[in-house]
């Protein structure tokens, strides 16, 4: 259990499961428990590291978005944000790289809305402040791109995986 809950969540749902028959295990429950632990012996190198701060991790949404489109939006702002920051530090680092930041997306109307230069009724209603990530395309700063669901290598972050994905994002 410590394992799953301090340095490797990726096994928390399966500690959780594993752990409501410790009374009464069976055979399965045994050849389960020895898989993980086999799986835990292959990737011991591999585990979250925690820095010194012991102050809980917290994040609420600063809006509520009225479809997934608008959250996807909403969300490409905010990463343009941090891209053009991260742009503007790689250029003085090295101020003769001058190529564009791709950000990939999986909603093609949030890219396509980004894209757009013209509002729609559809984004009427979104916040002006997300709406620089248009001028910011037209510049050419970033390039914005769809990418689908299945080839997006930021989810082994985000969600628990199954073995072939997750063997996918690690290469």
């Amino acid at each position: 259990m410590y394992l799953s809950v301090c340095t490797r969540p990726n096994i928390a749902h399966t500690a959780s499961y594993l752990s409501q028959f410790n009374n009464c295990h069976g055979s399965d429950h045994w050849t389960a428990a020895k898989r993980v632990l086999r799986y835990l012996k292959g990737t011991r190198d591999v585990g979250l590291v925690y820095g010194k701060t012991s102050d809980p991790l917290t994040g609420y949404q600063r809006t509520v978005a009225l479809s997934s489109m608008e959250a996807e939006y909403m969300a490409i702002s905010d990463a343009t944000k941090e891209a053009v920051h991260l742009r503007s530090f790689i250029l003085e680092l090295s101020p003769g790289s001058n190529d564009k930041i791709t950000l990939y997306s999986d909603n093609i109307g949030a890219v396509k809305l980004a894209e757009n230069p013209v509002f729609h009724n559809r984004s009427k209603h979104i916040d002006v402040r997300h709406h620089f990530v248009r001028g910011i395309v037209d510049n050419g700063e970033i390039e914005l791109s769809y990418k689908s669901t299945e080839d997006m290598v930021a989810d082994i972050l985000t969600k628990g995986l199954p073995g072939s994905k997750h063997r996918k994002c690690v290469k």
